[in-house]
């Protein structure tokens, strides 16, 4: 149905407001009650009195009634504005629409530019009776040009067609103040396809005050949250490097910035994908919607890669809308009998489509790890798909053919079809081999750990984390070492440490395949011996709000550091009581303090020190 198909993932703050912007100066408004001249219009596009929010115009793509097949049409803003001088800026309007639901099918986009040519989307609208309401997004990623402009534009499909959207009372305003958060534009991964090792997540990321740290949170098949800091940044570009989890697994993450003010991501979209080799043939732009009715089926061929593979995912594209309602299917994975599906090489089960009327054309998620005896030492070709027991399963195709691999059951034989159905497999190459260690050992350096380790041999070794408890049991991922890949010559690895609360620790290896699998190592203990006492300068230095004052005892001590002002007012206490030997750390908060210097002074009795720091707000 769509010939366009759209990857941009951009993070935006939307807000349905039942308040008042805080955004101040308005430099761009238009209520459509004198004309079109702040516009250039295409197609379509004008006035109407039929719907308005204030009397007695809106602005519509169609305003002669419903829009046609096949539009793409743009309302363009005909001047710049200039937000090279603001720390925020902000455009909202009121809406009313009417737009047929799927990302494929009708869209209204909300874009702007800084350059005239490169357009960024800030919103989607699609959606059936959504009365008049107030939209409210953010231009923090525009802040700094000069040449900025704003368009709606509207992409039809050539099915079905209803009234569109009508847009008033059209402002843009601008701050003083950067109370806005970072922008991220992140090319987010099409229909769960993921990697078959390490998975990049790349981001440009921006903000009027500069970037002051940003992270990825993601999780393994909804496992425990896990956090990673960029493995490079070059100018506003971040890469996060996710590492490998074992094929098959879902990964979910989001990605989160703060700038210098401590304006932090909230609520960030949530991106998926599955790792391993992911296997399609397909043009992914819809064509049509193809009904699969009942005791009918329908297949795509898919071709190994290597020469020893597992099946461990499926993905199926549904479709639905109110007219076209789904009915569950019965899943297969067929052996090839010369060009067809033959046998059934795992027992047939049934699954319910993911498409509802908020997501009509996902990809339904088949998981197969299950079937890891039956999947397994997959060498030549086969088909997955399905067939429908009763009732009508609704699917998406791509039409010309591109890849002559889709094949549809009539009831009495399968039969090439001249359309791409959107099936995907994900497989596992099962010829990866363990990493062979040899040893591992820690040892203390004054209030630091060394860490030194050696592998005979190595084939897709991803790499190590490194993992640090105390007695207790508590493990964390406190570093990774990139491993050599493939080697059938000896190599050897280090990591240092410098652990805090407490003198005792525990380490273990956690050996990743580029696969995905892992295995650990064996554990070992190591004990600190400081031989002075250490108080270190605060980090980061300056701060804003929080700061870490990281000391060390090389004995037992009754410990107290106070923090003062520049006048010599006590502030905080951060330690009062009595320490064992070790490296410890202490937090300071200095959330409802002002900008300037500071001093925290460290008293053991046999050691006493004041150090200066400052709060940057």
């Amino acid at each position: 149905m769509k010939t366009k198909f759209t990857t941009l993932t951009v993070l935006i703050t939307f807000l349905i407001f039942g308040s008042q912007s805080a955004f101040g100066q308005v430099i761009f408004s238009d209520d459509f009650e004198s004309g079109t001249s702040q516009w250039i219009l295409e197609g379509q596009w004008g006035l109407t009195s039929s719907e308005s929010h204030s009397p007695s115009n809106s602005l519509t793509e169609s305003p002669s009634g419903n829009y046609n097949n096949n539009w793409e049409f743009s309302a363009t803003m005909a001047s710049d504005v200039d937000l090279s001088g603001a720390l925020g800026a902000d455009v909202k309007f009121w809406a009313k629409y009417d737009i047929e639901v799927g990302l494929e099918f009708d869209n209204m986009y909300l874009e702007a530019t800084k350059d005239g040519t490169t357009w960024t989307q800030l919103a989607r609208f699609e959606g059936e009776g959504v009365p008049w309401t107030q939209f409210s997004y953010q231009l923090d990623g525009f802040l700094g040009n000069s040449n900025v402009k704003l368009r709606f534009r509207f992409y039809s499909d050539q099915g079905y067609r209803v009234d569109g959207m009508y847009i008033d009372d059209f402002e843009i305003s601008t701050s003083d103040a950067d109370t806005v958060q970072p922008l991220i534009v992140h090319d987010a991964p099409q229909f769960y396809e993921g990697s078959f090792s390490s998975h990049n997540v790349v981001a440009t990321i921006t903000d009027i005050s500069s970037i002051q740290s940003a992270e990825v949170h993601y999780m393994v098949d909804s496992g425990t949250v896990q956090i990673i800091s960029p493995s490079s940044i070059v100018g506003d570009v971040y890469t996060f490097t996710i590492p490998p989890a074992d094929h098959g697994s879902q990964i979910d993450y989001q990605i989160f910035a703060t700038d210098t003010l401590n304006n932090t991501t909230q609520n960030p979209p949530t991106h998926s994908f599955i790792s391993g080799e992911y296997l399609f043939y397909d043009n992914p732009v819809v064509s049509y919607l193809n009904r699969v009715n009942a005791n009918r089926g329908v297949a795509v061929r898919i071709t190994p890669t290597a020469g020893n593979e597992r099946l461990v995912y499926a993905l199926i594209r549904n479709y639905t809308d109110i007219n076209n309602p789904n009915d569950d299917f019965e899943f297969h994975v067929w052996a090839d009998d010369n060009g067809t599906p033959g046998a059934d090489l795992i027992t047939p089960f049934i699954v319910t489509p993911e498409a509802n009327l908020q997501v009509t054309s996902p990809m339904t998620r088949i998981d197969l790890r299950a079937y890891g005896e039956q999947l397994s030492n997959i060498t030549s070709d086969y088909f997955i798909g399905f067939t429908v027991p009763s009732g009508t399963t609704n699917i998406t195709q791509h039409s010309p053919v591109t890849a002559n691999r889709s094949f549809a059951w009539n009831g009495s034989a399968w039969n090439s079809v001249n359309y791409d159905y959107h099936f995907r497999a994900v497989m596992s190459d099962q010829n990866a081999l363990p990493v062979e260690l040899t040893s591992f050992t820690v040892s203390n350096k004054g209030s630091s750990v060394q860490l030194e380790w050696n592998t005979a041999t190595e084939i897709n070794n991803y790499g190590f984390e490194v993992e640090r408890a105390s007695l207790a049991g508590n493990w964390s991922n406190i570093g990774f070492v990139q491993g050599y890949g493939n080697s059938n010559a000896p190599k050897s690895y280090s990591f240092t440490d410098n652990p805090n609360n407490g003198t005792k620790f525990l380490y273990r290896l956690k050996q990743i395949d580029t696969d995905g699998q892992f295995e650990y190592s064996d554990i070992v203990e190591v004990e600190i011996t400081p031989t002075e006492f250490v108080l270190e300068q605060n980090f980061p230095n300056p701060f804003n709000p929080t700061t870490k004052i990281s000391y060390t005892l090389p004995e037992r001590s009754s410990v107290s550091i106070k923090v003062y002002d520049a006048i010599g007012n006590e502030i905080a206490e951060l330690a009062n009581g009595e320490k064992e030997a070790g490296v410890y750390e202490v937090e300071f908060i200095a959330e409802n303090l002002p900008t300037g210097i500071y001093f925290y002074h460290f008293n053991s009795g046999k050691f006493s020190q004041t150090k200066k720091m400052m709060l940057l707000k």
